[in-house]
């Protein structure tokens, strides 16, 4: 599918130009009203590579991509300002994890964050469309001393291929599941073939011995994450950082933890609320929860429960 771009589009094109944006940053911005210039800051596309500093002196160097705020997110407010709580959260956890796993990747920011929290540590990306995995790789080619390893696939119960449903042109919005992205969105859903596989059979392939912490978001398809590893879950009981938006499998995610002895809070500003169950959030505002454990001890049990009340 084309899609002609619009002239704001062209636009901003044009400002994603690394000499003409810091032309015009520092020229037009001046003459910018006081009260404006924060949305003058937001709405200018970040051109161009951009370091992220982390709490431990590590240094990211990160790409934007023309469809994604996250870099906006990240030059802005600095390396918590995508998904504050959680990437907090995710960052202090991986200290203590050297096997991380991001499922339904995006653009592999939490893999990035896992792979630099501790030296030694080793991140898997996960993500199922090519052109977002591919960006991955470019992130990665610029990072050379992270271990973060690209795996373009989507992660579900099963090996094999698996029909996508994707926001057109965009890729900001993708899922397995058609109610995510109903025929009517808009009229800009379109269609994409990715392959698929699950987490056991990639485990045993690949010879990963350890996992220690995941995160997965894959827009109402977790369960079936979750039932593609149930020998990785009893062999390596790994934290796991989930979304539960509003049209989750509740019951489904509820099973899983019934079956594996796993406890649950909802992330929020600095704090981890337990719930028997997760409970969505309506608000949207905060959309992940932390699962962990029965058994678990030592540093990340001492990360959860500082946070948790």
């Amino acid at each position: 599918m084309s899609v002609k771009p619009t002239l704001k589009e062209a636009c901003k094109d044009i400002l994603r130009v690394p000499w003409i944006n810091r032309a015009t940053r520092r020229i037009v911005r001046p003459f910018v009203p006081p009260r404006l210039r924060a949305k003058f800051d937001w709405k200018m596309p970040v051109a161009g590579e951009f370091p992220v500093a982390l709490p431990n002196g590590q240094v990211l160097h990160w790409l934007p991509r023309r469809d994604s705020h996250l870099a906006r997110y990240l030059a802005r407010d600095g390396w918590d300002g995508y998904e504050t709580c959680t990437a907090r959260l995710f960052y202090h956890l991986a200290q203590h994890a050297p096997v991380t796993f991001d499922v339904g990747a995006y653009l592999g920011y939490f893999a990035f964050l896992g792979a630099a929290a501790a030296p030694g540590n080793r991140a898997y990306a996960f993500e199922a469309l090519p052109a977002l995995a591919k960006s991955i790789r470019k992130i990665a080619a610029r990072n050379p001393g992270l271990a973060v390893e690209v795996v373009a696939a989507a992660v579900c119960d099963r090996v094999g291929t698996v029909e996508f449903f994707v926001e057109s042109p965009w890729l900001t919005n993708s899922s397995a599941n058609p109610a995510f992205l109903p025929a009517g969105y808009g009229g800009r859903r379109r269609r994409v073939r990715c392959a698929a596989t699950d987490l056991d059979t990639f485990i045993a392939r690949h010879g990963v011995t350890r996992l220690d912490l995941m995160k997965i978001d894959t827009e109402t398809t977790e369960p079936d994450v979750l039932k593609g590893m149930p020998t990785a879950l009893r062999a390596f009981h790994p934290v796991i950082i989930m979304e539960v938006l509003p049209c989750a499998r509740l019951d489904e995610i509820g099973n899983f933890m019934q079956s594996y002895g796993y406890r649950c809070a909802w992330i929020t500003d600095e704090k981890l609320v337990g719930k028997d169950r997760p409970v969505p959030d309506e608000s949207l505002r905060f959309m992940n929860y932390l699962f962990w454990p029965r058994e678990l001890a030592g540093p990340r049990w001492d990360v959860v429960r500082a946070r948790l009340i």
